[in-house]
């Protein structure tokens, strides 16, 4: 199923990243195996995550030293009770359609990662966010759960507790193109549909 997808995807990527500079090539490499689906609203299992981490970014990264970082966020900023997250995006990344990333395709995924309609692995993940678990089992409405894109760069995260691990936890979490997926939620199962961020390296 996706499987085929792979060895052109690694192509891609190393054509883009080519093309990014000429005095500079990188080499991504692609396990090839079965998957289950590259959407990392509904990824499910170990290998497809090691694909997204090469393929996806998100706001923060963790480093080979273990250390935490803003990579798609340019900024954060906390409340004194430590329960609101403000997060300011980068405005100089984008798709691979060329379109920028935005707070929207943040605040879609990730509230798609609770709906209880997607079944989502990784709701759990999320279950630190005001009212997300609620929402995720199906006792509270969507627009009472702690996420929302105050504009196309500010992202606001509220807390249902004082937490030390938000930065971590969304080093894990990685946005969809929200235009692409309402076009076709199906987007992620064909190399010419796919969109994705960039590969990095750490």
């Amino acid at each position: 199923m996706i499987k085929t997808a792979i060895d052109t995807i690694s192509l891609a990527l190393l054509l883009a990243l080519a093309g990014c500079g000429a005095e500079k090539t990188f080499s991504v490499a692609l396990p090839l195996d079965d998957y289950t689906t590259l959407n990392p609203i509904v990824c499910q299992d170990g290998d497809t995550a090691e694909i997204l981490n090469q393929l996806f970014e998100g706001l923060t990264a963790v480093t080979r030293d273990n250390k935490v970082e803003l990579l798609e966020a340019a900024a954060v900023d906390v409340s004194a009770d430590k329960r609101t997250y403000i997060f300011t995006l980068r405005d100089d990344i984008k798709w691979t359609d060329g379109t920028p990333v935005t707070a929207f395709d943040y605040e879609y995924s990730f509230m798609q990662m609770l709906n209880p309609a997607r079944a989502s692995e990784m709701a759990k993940s999320l279950y630190i966010v005001k009212n997300a678990i609620d929402y995720n089992e199906g006792r509270a409405a969507v627009d009472s759960v702690g996420i929302k894109a105050l504009d196309a760069l500010h992202l606001k995260i509220d807390l249902q507790e004082p937490s030390l691990y938000l930065l971590n936890v969304l080093a894990a979490l990685f946005p969809v193109n929200k235009k692409t997926e309402l076009a076709n939620l199906k987007w992620a199962d064909k190399v010419d549909t796919l969109t994705y961020t960039k590969a990095k390296v750490y």
